[in-house]
């Protein structure tokens, strides 16, 4: 596709599958050409082929350097929240998400490397094998973890408001049962993907070789309205929904524990009771801040596939295509970096999260051979009311 400031023409061309996880392009054989005046939106939005390559350059680097750095903090995440000290229903759902987390890196370490391997990859048939199934199980990872989030920020917004009875609250009672119920009904919502495309030898060869490509299958074409109405309730559901109640439960979480802080303050307590307090709190201010974090490093992707479902010159094939493609992977290398993100907030806001972080790897040894004193508990004479934030509720 050529697009280019200035002209009055935008031509597209020849195109194969792309795939960029919340929105799949197909390819065209034939060339569109699109006569309109530039107007003031589009000398911003219209990028050059040369531009769009640069972007690609760029941000390809740039996802490898995220992918490298958020794929162990993940599985860090996994193997600290699996510890002894560190399990309860908040827990679970954090282990649910990380595991998600690792899959989504996971899969685009496995797509680099066969494109690295494999010569001519985009026309090999194992390549657009793996990509059938990379689409289904990024869009089932990224998007149902969209609802687990909600679903622990509904379980600490219950903690704040009724901090004794959250043992007796469902989402703390059966939280496997909730987590695979989530990930099970993304699976489910989004299996048109599986159905609708196919990978199939395309008309014609490429130096004696068969072309490969994944093409829309015959059962898609003869039930299309039906898989449409699939995708839009998936992608409704799970993102368009899931986004905006995950920001109303942040905001309530934020006044919750404003209000909760005022009202303490006018009571007095016992220590036990001051312990438990201050434990459901910091394990909330660290869920909040996860979440947080998510929220706005998702957006953008979020944005970008709204986008592309109203406007219908937004896609890559359109005239805004160039422009599709590059906020398309700047929203995926947020996504990647979002995983990252999660293993700082945890470190940096939960004391028993570094204590076992620091046991789990052998780093509280080090200090110890090197006469280096904890901090922590040589300031903090009442750190017994500050380490609790992950233990047993």
């Amino acid at each position: 596709m050529s697009t280019t400031p200035g002209q009055d023409t935008v031509s597209v061309s020849e195109y194969n599958v792309t795939f960029k996880d919340d929105v799949t392009t197909l390819s065209l054989t034939t060339s569109v050409n699109v006569q309109d005046k530039l107007s003031f939106l589009d000398s911003l939005l219209l990028l050059s082929d040369d531009q769009r390559e640069l972007s690609d350059v760029i941000q390809e680097k740039i996802s490898l350097v995220a992918v490298a750095i958020s794929l162990p903090l993940t599985f860090c995440n996994v193997i600290v929240f699996l510890q002894k000290d560190m399990r309860n229903a908040t827990s679970l759902y954090v282990v649910g998400l990380s595991i998600a987390q690792l899959l989504y890196l996971i899969r685009h370490v496995i797509e680099y490397t066969l494109r690295a391997a494999l010569p001519d990859s985009r026309n090999n048939f194992w390549y657009w094998s793996y990509m059938y199934y990379y689409v289904y199980f990024g869009m089932v990872a990224k998007r149902g973890s969209h609802v687990v989030t909600c679903l622990v920020s509904m379980e600490r917004l219950y903690a704040v408001f009724r901090p004794l009875h959250i043992k007796d609250f469902f989402l703390s009672k059966r939280p496997f049962l909730c987590l695979v119920s989530a990930y099970l009904v993304a699976g489910v919502l989004h299996v048109y993907t599986l159905v609708k495309f196919s990978v199939q030898a395309v008309s014609g060869s490429k130096a004696g070789k068969t072309v490969y490509n994944i093409q829309l299958s015959s059962m898609y074409k003869r039930h299309q309205e039906s898989y449409d109405a699939l995708g839009l309730a998936a992608k409704g559901i799970l993102t368009f929904m899931a986004l905006p109640v995950q920001l109303v439960l942040n905001v309530l979480t934020i006044w919750a524990l404003r209000r909760h802080n005022m009202a303490t303050k006018r009571v007095q307590s016992s220590a036990s009771e001051e312990a438990k307090i201050q434990k459901e709190r910091q394990l909330t201010v660290t869920i909040l801040a996860t979440t947080v974090s998510y929220l706005i490093l998702t957006l953008p992707w979020a944005l970008h596939a709204l986008f592309h479902s109203i406007f219908t010159e937004y896609w890559e094939l359109g005239k805004y295509g160039n422009i599709h493609v590059v906020i398309g992977d700047f929203g995926a290398n947020l996504t990647y970096v979002s995983c990252g993100v999660d293993f700082a907030c945890f470190y940096g806001l939960s004391s028993n999260f570094r204590r076992t972080f620091f046991k789990l790897f052998g780093i509280q040894r080090v200090k110890k051979w090197l006469g280096v004193k904890d901090s922590e508990s040589q300031n903090n004479p009442r750190k017994d009311f500050e380490s609790t934030d992950m233990t047993e509720l």
